[in-house]
C-alpha cells in the first residue's frame, strides 16, 4: 500500500505538471513523465509557499485544490509547448534501464536503500510538517535544530509527505518509495537529450543502460534512497534539451526555466545552479543571436527559479535559517586533507569508477555542441570544491561524508554527453538534420 500511495502521489504530480499533454501540444508518450513530474511538484511548492505566507494550514483539501490549479494553468500554458519536438517513447531498447530502476523502486520502498539522512534530515521534516499542517519555521529556527540544515529549500519533505497526506500519520516507506522515484526518472529524462542529440535507439538504450546502471549501483551499493539529491541530478538531466538545442524556441526556455527551479527548490546547492543554468543559456542565445535575449525569454528561463527562490530566502532570513558553517574563508592549508579524500570518493567502490568519466569534461568543451552544458558541470564541480576548502568544518570528514552524493548530481548528466559525443553524429550533421537542411553535396566536408 506504501509503494502504491507514493506512485498514486507522483503521478497526481506529473498530472498537475500536464502530463499526458493535449493534442495542442503535440507532445505524447511516458518520456514526457519526467518534466510534468518537476512541474508538478514546483507549482505543489509554490502553492504551499502562498499558503504558508496565508497562513492557511497545508490540508488534503489545499493540496488537491492547488494540483488542479497546476493542471488547469498548464494545460493553458499549452500553446508555449507546440515548438516542441516532443519526448521519443522508450521502447525494447529501455527495457535493461527500467529493469533497473525497477529494482531501486522496489527494494527504496522495502527500506533497503535508505539513506541517514532521511532520518534525522529530509524525512524528520516532512514528518513535522505533516504533524502540523503547515512548514515549522520555529522548530527550524531552535538552537537544536541546526544537524536538520533548517536552512535548505523545502520541496523534497513537501515531496516525502505528500503520500501520507490525509491517513492519518507519516508512512516513512511511502515517503521512501516517492524519493526511489526521483531515482528512476533520471535515466528517463535522460533519454529524450540522448534522442534529441540524434542517437538511434539502440545506441541510445544502450547508454541509458549503462546510466542506470551506474545509478543504480551507487543507490543500492550506498545507499541514497530519501536524500534530495536525485532530485537535483533529475534537474540537469532536465536541463540538457534546452541546453544542447540548436534553436532557441519558448519551449525550450519554459523546459529551461522548470530545470533551474526544480534545482533551486531542491537544496542549497541548486540555487547556484539554477544561476549556472540560466546564465548559460542566456550567454549561448546572446553569442548565436549576436544579441541580448528579451526579457519575455528572461522571464521563461528566469522567473520559475526566482519564484522558488525568493520565498525561501526571505523566510529563511527572517528567522536567521542560515548556519555559519556553510561558507568561511579560503584555507590552502586544506589541499593535504582534501585531494586524498576526494581520490577516496571518486574511486568509492560503490561508484565503480565512473566518476573518472569527470575527466571527460575539458574534452567536451570542444564540442560546440556540447559546450554550455559541459560548462555548467564543471563550473557546479568547481563550487563544490570551493566549499570544501571554504567549509569550517573538518575538511576530511566533510568530503567523504559529502562527495559521494554530490557526485550524483553531475555524473548522470555527465555521462549522457559522453555517449553523445561518442555514439553521436557529428556536429555539422546533427545541426543539419535538425534544421532540415539538405544534404552537403558530393564531396562538401561537414566538418
Amino acid at each position: 500500500m506504501s509503494l502504491l500511495a507514493a506512485l498514486a502521489a507522483a503521478l497526481a504530480l506529473a498530472l498537475a505538471g500536464g502530463f499526458p499533454f493535449g493534442a495542442a501540444g503535440a507532445v505524447r508518450g511516458w518520456g514526457a513523465l519526467p518534466l510534468a513530474f518537476a512541474a508538478g511538484a514546483l507549482s505543489l511548492h509554490l502553492g504551499l509557499a502562498v499558503a504558508t505566507l496565508a497562513g492557511l494550514a497545508w490540508s488534503p483539501a489545499l493540496v488537491a485544490f492547488a494540483l488542479l490549479a497546476s493542471g488547469l494553468a498548464w494545460a493553458a500554458l499549452a500553446r508555449f509547448r507546440r515548438d516542441s519536438p516532443g519526448w521519443p517513447r522508450p521502447g525494447a531498447w529501455e527495457l535493461p534501464a527500467l529493469a533497473v530502476m525497477t529494482a531501486v523502486v522496489l527494494l527504496g520502498a522495502a527500506g533497503w536503500l535508505s539513506q541517514p539522512d532521511f532520518f534525522y534530515h529530509w524525512g524528520l521534516k516532512a514528518g513535522r510538517f505533516l504533524e502540523i499542517g503547515g512548514a515549522d519555521y520555529y522548530f527550524l529556527a531552535s538552537p537544536s535544530s541546526w544537524r536538520l540544515h533548517p536552512d535548505y529549500p523545502l520541496l523534497a519533505p513537501e515531496l516525502l509527505l505528500l503520500p501520507s497526506l490525509g491517513r492519518g500519520g507519516f508512512d516513512e516507506a511511502a515517503a521512501l518509495a516517492m524519493a526511489a522515484l526521483w531515482i528512476a526518472l533520471v535515466p528517463l529524462a535522460l533519454g529524450r537529450a540522448l534522442a534529441e542529440a540524434g542517437l538511434d535507439p539502440p545506441s541510445r538504450g544502450r547508454a541509458t543502460a549503462i546510466i542506470a546502471l551506474a545509478l543504480g549501483g551507487f543507490a543500492i551499493g550506498y545507499g541514497l534512497v530519501g536524500a534530495a539529491d536525485p532530485l537535483i541530478a533529475l534537474a540537469l538531466a532536465l536541463a540538457l534539451p534546452p541546453l544542447l538545442a540548436a534553436e532557441r524556441t519558448p519551449a525550450r526556455g519554459w523546459e529551461l526555466g522548470l530545470a533551474a527551479a526544480l534545482a533551486a527548490a531542491s537544496k542549497l546547492e541548486g540555487v547556484p545552479l539554477a544561476a549556472l543554468l540560466v546564465g548559460a543559456d542566456l550567454v549561448t542565445r546572446a553569442a548565436r543571436e549576436r544579441r541580448f535575449p528579451g526579457l519575455a525569454h528572461l522571464a521563461r528561463t528566469a522567473l520559475p527559479a526566482a519564484l522558488v527562490v525568493l520565498p525561501w530566502f526571505g523566510l529563511a532570513r527572517a528567522y536567521r535559517l542560515f548556519l555559519e558553517t556553510n561558507a568561511g574563508a579560503f584555507d590552502a592549508g586544506r589541499t593535504s586533507a582534501i585531494l586524498p579524500a576526494l581520490g577516496a570518493t571518486s574511486l568509492h567502490a560503490d561508484w565503480a569508477l565512473f566518476p573518472l568519466a569527470l575527466a571527460a569534461l575539458p574534452w567536451l568543451l570542444g564540442r560546440r555542441r556540447l559546450r554550455p552544458a559541459a560548462l555548467v558541470l564543471l563550473a557546479q564541480l568547481g563550487f563544490y570544491l570551493i566549499v570544501y576548502w571554504t567549509g569550517p568544518v573538518d575538511s576530511r570528514f566533510y568530503v567523504l561524508s559529502t562527495f559521494p552524493r554530490l557526485l550524483f548530481h553531475l555524473l548522470p548528466a555527465t555521462l549522457a554527453l559522453v555517449a553523445i559525443a561518442a555514439l553521436g553524429p557529428r556536429e555539422a550533421a546533427a545541426a543539419r538534420a535538425a534544421s532540415f537542411a539538405p544534404p552537403p553535396a558530393p564531396g562538401e566536408s561537414v566538418s
